[in-house]
């Protein structure tokens, strides 16, 4: 119960009172992996949930607590074998089907990661997580009006969820509907302020909506809030080359925007420094 209400420290050291009882105890030991897990002690979390799936291997909590392991650090390949075994064990498993879905999204089979989700959802209507992430599945799919109907539900649930509603805005952005995308990055930057991707997304809006100066402000507070964020340097280079005429201004974000690693790193962007540099 504890640790299903999020109360990791007081579940370990229960987990750790009921070891000391019976060392064989399984629900112990996923209780002990998980708050392991969470607090990034990944050795001594995975070592218990291996000790619950050798005591018992045809239950599919060890498996799930394994494969989360895994997706905190990052091996989401890895996680998904180990959840399709668990989804062998119990395939309308709620915990294994929504990692699986989270799982899914990260490595870009959305259509697969839907799947899984709707099947969470089914069971769970209300499943934060689930709503989420079938909003993002929606989103990276190109359907913004399917996005916007599981984000609203979620953002329903939590008002306070600066992500979900930056989402939201992403959303309103893909249905042309700039207006209210604007009013949800907002609501998104007054909900987290440290989050630099609100600032990014308010900055892109603006930028589309020709308000060029409070977009650079916004891309500046990006850059400000992680400077190792590329995108924004990309588009504040593209406002200076192409809106304010300033080509040092814009050399020095092109330069910047490739040195971080920018994905998009097609020609035209070496084209345009070389051509400011000669000019």
């Amino acid at each position: 119960l504890q640790r299903l209400l999020g109360e990791v420290g007081e579940a370990e050291t229960s987990a750790k009172k009921a070891l000391d009882l019976d060392p064989q105890c399984v629900l112990a030991l996923e209780t002990f992996g998980y708050c392991r897990i969470k607090d990034k002690a990944f050795e001594e979390g995975e070592a218990a949930y291996v000790k619950a799936r050798d005591l018992a291997p045809m239950r599919v909590e060890p498996l799930v607590g394994l494969a989360f392991a895994l997706i905190m650090r990052g091996q989401h390949e890895e996680a998904k074998d180990i959840l399709d075994d668990a989804l062998k064990l119990d395939k309308k498993h709620l915990d294994a089907n929504l990692k699986m879905g989270v799982t899914l999204f990260v490595l870009s089979k959305f259509k697969t990661a839907r799947k899984h989700l709707e099947l969470v959802l089914k069971q769970d209507e209300d499943n934060i997580t689930a709503l989420r992430h079938l909003g993002y599945v929606h989103l990276a799919s190109g359907k913004g009006k399917d996005a916007l109907k599981v984000l609203n539900r979620a953002f329903d649930l939590d008002l306070d969820d600066a992500k979900t509603a930056r989402m939201i805005g992403r959303a309103y952005s893909e249905l042309g509907k700039d207006d209210e995308a604007l009013g949800m990055y907002e609501r998104a930057v007054d909900l987290d302020g440290a989050d630099p991707w609100a600032h990014f997304d308010r900055g892109k809006c603006l930028d589309e909506r020709g308000e060029f100066q409070e977009a650079k402000d916004a891309y500046e507070k990006a850059i400000g809030l992680d400077p190792k964020l590329s995108w924004p340097h990309l588009y504040l280079a593209e406002i200076y080359d192409e809106v304010d005429d300033d080509p040092e201004m814009a050399l020095e974000h092109y330069r910047a925007y490739l040195e971080l690693g920018g994905p998009d790193k097609d020609e035209a962007i070496a084209d345009r420094i070389d051509q400011l540099t000669e000019d």
